[in-house]
C-alpha cells in the first residue's frame, strides 16, 4: 500500500499499544490525532496534521459502536491516504449502510475477542488488485496441543461439576508434566512461548497462522446468538445503572445492527473503579495500563481524561441475568460507599 520506512502514520491517540508498535517495529513514524471524550474522531484535528509523508491513517471503531467513515474516507481520499479500520472490537455491524470493514483499504478484526478462540485474527485487504498474499508458516503438532488444551482449561477454569473440576485439575498436571520433562527444542520453541493476551508486538509471529483449533471453533460458533446475548446483556445494564446518578454509559443508546464488545462507562467522582470493582469480583478494566508511552498526553486531555476515567464492564454472551444485577449492586454500592 506504498507504506514504506520513514512514512507517516496517523493514529488516535486513545488507542491501546498493540496497535502502535508494529508500526513502529516497521519503521513506520507515527503521528497521533485527537478523539472527543465520547471516542468521536476529532476531524479538524486529524486533517491539520496530515503533511507530504502522511500514508494512512488508523481509525478505530470503539468497543463495537462504528465511527461514521464517509467524511473521513473523502478526506484521505482527496489526499491519496490509505484509510485502515481498526476493527478489534467489531463481531460484526453495518457503518452507514455497509458492513463494517469494508469502507477502508484494509481492516483488522479479533475474534478472540468474542470467541471461546486461543488465537486468531483476520485481515481484510479492499483496496483493488492487492494480492495480500502471505507466506504462512506451517502449524506444529505441539502448538495444536497447546492451543486444545488452553481452550478447554479455559472453558473448565470456573466449572462447578465435580467431574469438570476433575478435569481441569488433570488438565492442568499434563500441562506441568511436560514442561518439566519435554525436550529443550519443545519448550523452546516460539510457538510454545507465545501469549496471546500479551500486548507486546512479536515480530516472529506475524506470518503465524490462526490455528486449526481456533479456525474451526470460529466457523462453528453460532454468531447470530453471541450478538443477541451481547446485545441484551447491554440493555439490560442500561436498564439497571440508569437510576445511578454517578454512572453515565458511553453510548446511552445501543444502535441497530451493533454488537458490543463492552459496556464503557464514566463514573462521577470516583478514582480507579475498575480497581475497586475488580476486588469485588467485577472483571472491569481501563486502558490506564495499555496506553503508549509515544502519546504526549499533555497534547491530548480528552485521550488523558478517557485513559484515566472510562471502564469497561462485561457483557459477555454467558453472563446470565443474575450477572448483571450483580454487576449493577455492585456499582451502585461502589458508589454509594464513595458518598459515604
Amino acid at each position: 500500500m506504498g507504506i514504506e520506512r520513514g512514512s507517516r502514520v496517523l493514529v488516535p491517540s486513545y488507542i491501546c499499544c498493540a496497535a502502535v508498535d508494529p508500526l513502529l517495529a516497521y519503521g513506520v513514524d507515527v503521528d497521533f490525532y485527537a478523539v472527543n471524550r465520547d471516542c468521536s474522531i476529532d476531524l479538524p484535528d486529524l486533517e491539520r496534521r496530515i503533511t507530504p509523508t502522511t500514508r494512512a491513517v488508523i481509525v478505530v471503531h470503539y468497543f463495537g459502536f462504528p465511527q461514521p467513515l464517509r467524511k473521513i474516507k473523502l478526506l484521505c481520499d482527496s489526499h491519496r491516504i490509505t484509510l485502515i479500520e481498526d476493527c478489534a472490537h467489531v463481531l460484526t455491524g453495518e457503518n452507514e449502510g455497509e458492513p463494517v470493514g469494508t469502507a477502508g483499504d484494509a481492516a483488522v478484526f479479533s475474534w478472540r475477542k468474542f470467541l471461546p478462540i486461543y488465537d486468531g485474527a483476520e485481515l481484510v485487504i479492499n483496496r483493488p488488485g492487492h494480492s495480500g498474499r502471505i507466506e504462512w508458516a506451517k502449524e506444529s503438532s505441539i502448538f495444536t496441543m497447546k492451543v486444545a488444551a488452553n481452550m478447554l482449561d479455559a472453558s473448565l477454569v470456573q466449572a462447578r461439576q465435580p467431574v469438570l473440576k476433575l478435569a481441569y485439575r488433570g488438565i492442568r498436571t499434563c500441562e506441568a508434566v511436560f514442561r518439566r520433562y519435554a525436550n529443550s527444542h519443545w519448550r523452546n520453541s516460539p510457538m510454545m512461548k507465545v501469549e496471546t493476551t500479551a500486548v507486546s508486538f512479536d515480530a516472529q509471529s506475524v506470518n503465524w497462522p490462526m490455528s486449526r483449533l481456533s479456525r474451526w471453533t470460529k466457523n462453528h460458533s453460532d454468531i447470530e446468538h453471541i450478538i443477541a446475548r451481547r446485545r441484551r446483556n447491554y440493555e439490560v445494564l442500561l436498564q439497571e445503572l440508569s437510576a445511578i446518578k454517578e454512572v453515565t454509559p458511553l453510548y446511552p443508546q445501543l444502535p441497530p445492527n451493533v454488537c458490543p464488545w463492552v459496556f464503557p462507562v464514566l463514573f462521577a467522582g470516583l478514582r480507579d473503579a475498575h480497581v475497586s470493582l475488580r476486588h469485588r469480583g467485577i472483571p472491569a478494566a481501563t486502558w490506564g495500563g495499555v496506553q503508549h508511552p509515544q502519546i504526549p498526553q499533555h497534547s491530548f486531555p480528552n485521550s488523558r481524561f478517557l485513559y484515566e476515567k472510562l471502564v469497561f464492564l462485561p457483557v459477555h454472551q454467558c453472563l446470565e441475568d443474575k450477572d448483571l444485577v450483580n454487576i449493577a449492586a455492585t456499582v451502585q454500592a461502589l458508589c454509594k460507599k464513595k458518598l459515604l
